[in-house]
């Protein structure tokens, strides 16, 4: 009950915000499954881990105390597409080939597997 006194529109705010990032990251997912033609329910972001992940990461992302919790996550999001540019582009240069749509969307869907893992994490530790 104490959590819910220290809501705020400033923290409303910002959970709005992140859940339309959410939604926007799996737009973009959906979008890329139907392009390759693939069935949205033979995939991993379809598993209940991902909803479990989904549901902790809003939770944590309203019970946080200190302020900046977007901006903190943005960075985190930003380095790991870095991250993971780097790696695509390091795999393809091994492999000697340009990568086309089915490696977009497996590279788009290990983001997000890992986004989505490493986010309760982060936002576990950001209030411990």
């Amino acid at each position: 009950m104490k959590y819910l006194r220290k809501l705020t529109a400033e923290k409303i705010s910002s959970l709005m915000i992140f859940s339309a990032w959410l939604w926007g990251m799996f737009y973009i997912w959906l979008i890329l499954m139907h392009n390759v033609e693939e069935k949205v329910g033979a995939t991993l972001l379809s598993s209940p881990f991902i909803y479990a992940a989904l549901s902790v990461s809003l939770l944590l992302f309203l019970i946080q105390e200190k302020a900046g919790v977007l901006k903190e996550l943005a960075i985190v999001t930003f380095f790991l597409v870095i991250i993971l540019l780097h790696l695509i582009l390091i795999f393809n240069l091994l492999l000697l080939r340009l990568p086309d749509i089915y490696d977009f969307s497996f590279y788009y869907e290990c983001f997000l597997i890992i986004f989505l893992g490493v986010t309760p994490m982060y936002l576990l530790l950001r209030i411990l």
